[in-house]
């Protein structure tokens, strides 16, 4: 009679336990589906103002997320590194912009190329591009003066 009631305490365990099982399965996807309904408004205003650190808040929000990835957070990623690579551009720029531009000629064309290939235009980049405009205006007069010289 013992063994008996040890299998049947046994059958009863298990079945009792696949349905905490199912019930915890199901209460950690309703949170999921939960934290992905809060998340997706702050992603698209943190997509849409591009602003760092509301894009880097919600990613870290989003490493909670593991029942799916979202095009949201892919999307984010993606801008999130854009903002970053303008940000290095621009500084890079501006720092350069308060040396002569002589001494920084080349380095501002390749800033500027840099710029361009990311479709950067803010107020540094066409202040360098006026700069190296300019620069190269000077240059070519004095080319055409040595030229008018010579003859």
């Amino acid at each position: 009679p013992y063994r008996i009631l040890e299998l049947q305490r046994n059958i009863k365990l298990g079945s009792v336990a696949l349905v905490l099982q199912r019930h915890t399965r199901k209460r950690r996807v309703m949170r999921q589906i939960i934290m992905i309904r809060n998340l997706r408004p702050l992603l698209k205003v943190a997509i849409q103002t591009r602003d760092e650190q509301k894009l880097e808040d919600c990613l870290k929000k989003s490493a909670e997320i593991t029942i799916a990835e979202l095009e949201e957070v892919k999307v984010c990623r993606t801008v999130l590194a854009q903002v970053k690579e303008e940000k290095l551009v621009t500084s890079i720029a501006a720092g350069l912009l308060k040396k002569p531009i002589e001494e920084v000629f080349e380095d501002l064309c390749s800033v500027i190329t840099r710029a361009e290939s990311i479709q950067l235009d803010n107020e540094t980049i066409r202040k360098a591009k006026e700069e190296v405009k300019k620069l190269q205006e000077k240059r070519q007069c004095i080319q055409d003066l040595i030229k008018g010289v010579e003859k």
